[in-house]
């Protein structure tokens, strides 16, 4: 059974969005389950066939998973990872609003792209839900993640991850801000949403800003951007467009931070803080 392949039939499933998803399912299941012991599945081969009543079945697609790439993400990222997307694909998708088109995609066909626009899609599911069900990705889990996804060096997300300071520890304090004016972050983030060029991106961050120095004197447990972190700010609009960091930020403020070195901020200051109450 060792460094094999496991066949697999899935039958009468829709051609419609529904196919990728019970893919990337049926390869998790191969790649995680524990049912042999000793067993490891090397990767899933799978092939899509359109039937046609007595004629023969025409051949749609057909690829090969690699479970040894899931489980260099669980090692990387940890078991958390595994485990909140299990939820997030077997969760009831209607009941729960979930889109979880650019998770299937990501984790399909290794796109980096795709890997930011699910954060992002979690990011707005958090901010538009009176509670969350779901835990939020870590910091850490998402460098990781994004690492073993991106093939160039020079993508948005991995850049900004790979230093403490300008987008990041804006991001960092838009988590912050949040938990001690979340009205504030909201607003915020919806004009995030809307940013078109990079003087609103940073009309935006000085507002956001100004709103940390005000949060200050409620508390000692808040980063406020400083002119340092708008140097690398504006080397990152300049390098990837005002829109893609604005939407950046949004990633980076429903992330938790399980450990920091500014302000004097400790692990158990800011992980396992809901966004919304």
């Amino acid at each position: 059974i060792s460094s094999s392949c496991r066949a697999v039939k899935c039958e009468k499933i829709p051609l419609n969005g529904y196919v990728d998803h019970t893919i990337v399912r049926e390869w998790m299941e191969r790649a995680w389950e524990q049912g042999v012991p000793k067993a490891c599945w090397s990767g899933l081969t799978y092939q899509l066939l359109q039937t046609q009543g007595a004629q023969q079945s025409i051949s749609l697609s057909s690829g090969y998973l690699d479970c040894g790439y899931l489980e260099t993400i669980k090692e990387r990222a940890g078991m958390e990872v595994s485990q909140r997307w299990c939820q997030l694909l077997w969760a009831d998708q209607k009941a729960s609003n979930l889109e979880l088109d650019n998770l299937i995609d990501a984790l399909l066909h290794r796109r980096a792209a795709s890997w930011m626009e699910h954060l992002r899609d979690m990011a707005h599911l958090a901010y538009n839900r009176h509670r969350i069900s779901l835990s939020l990705y870590q910091v850490s889990e998402v460098k990781e993640i994004t690492k073993a996804m991106s093939v160039l060096k020079t993508s948005p997300l991995r850049t900004v991850l790979e230093r403490n300071q300008g987008t990041l520890r804006i991001g960092r304090a838009l988590r912050l801000l949040g938990r001690y004016n979340q009205s504030s972050l909201r607003d915020l983030i919806d004009k995030f949403n809307t940013v078109q060029d990079a003087d609103q991106l940073l009309d935006m961050v000085a507002q956001a800003t100004q709103e940390c120095e005000l949060a200050t004197a409620r508390t000692e447990f808040m980063i406020v951007p400083n002119e340092n972190d708008l140097v690398y700010l504006l080397s990152d609009i300049e390098m990837y467009g005002a829109r893609t960091i604005a939407r950046l930020l949004i990633v980076l403020s429903a992330v938790r931070y399980t450990t920091t070195e500014q302000n004097g901020l400790t692990q158990s200051t800011i992980i396992d803080e809901d966004i919304t109450e």
